[in-house]
């Protein structure tokens, strides 16, 4: 099944406080205040909220009433997180200059510390600059398949973009690279396709063959 990305809509939450739903599966939910990002799924950690960020897991009882049950801590932003299943997932962009980020995988339960699993640095294999005013970072994870997708993007100016696409095997750890000419605001994965939004563009790209597709103006539809 081809996976499925929505221009626009509700931006992600920027957080100021973090509760970890500890049902099944798992969800984080946030209060808010304004984003830069597009994506539902991702909740953005500010510089401002410190090196440490808290989060406060809960469950609900048989009478659906919030049960408070503790809190761990993860570190802070600028980043961008997401919860998949119970595995909890962090990617923070590189000090400006050159492109990068990190990956970070961890595993959760319904008590104590996250468990660290495993961590990417990723790195384009031609070196894209850039300033923290004008990069883009966002990802999405297929827990079927074990696989990610995360893209990093560069906005220089109107049409003029730079970035890339870097498919993460959570299985064997193996990483591949796709330049791409975009910036893109929200990503998803399916299997071996990835969809992403760029403005009112949607493109989709297969894993080893890069793009397939795209669908252009997308207020047409």
């Amino acid at each position: 099944t081809a996976p499925i990305a929505v221009a626009g809509g509700s931006q992600s939450p920027s957080v100021q406080a973090i509760t970890l739903e500890a049902s099944s599966p798992m969800r984080l939910w946030s209060e808010v205040d304004s984003t830069i990002f597009y994506d539902p799924n991702l909740i953005t950690l500010r510089e401002h909220l410190g090196r440490r960020v808290e989060i406060f897991r809960r469950e609900f009882d048989a009478e659906q009433q919030a049960v408070d049950l503790d809190s761990f801590e993860i570190e802070g932003g600028p980043a961008v997180i997401q919860v998949d299943g119970d595995h909890l997932h962090r990617l923070e962009s590189g000090p400006a200059g050159r492109l990068t980020a990190t990956f970070t995988r961890f595993g959760l339960g319904t008590s104590g510390e996250p468990i660290l699993y495993e961590t990417w640095d990723l790195e384009p294999e031609e070196p894209i600059s850039y300033d923290r005013e004008n990069v883009r970072t966002v990802f999405d994870v297929d827990r079927s398949a074990r696989r990610a997708a995360v893209m990093l993007g560069v906005y220089y100016g109107i049409d003029d973009y730079a970035g890339a696409l870097f498919w993460i095997d959570l299985a064997t750890s193996d990483v591949e690279t796709e330049l791409v000419d975009v910036s893109s605001t929200s990503v998803a994965i399916a299997g071996d396709r990835v969809a992403h939004v760029n403005g009112l563009t949607l493109f989709f790209h297969e894993r080893g063959i890069g793009e397939v597709s795209r669908v252009d103006d997308l207020d047409a539809y």
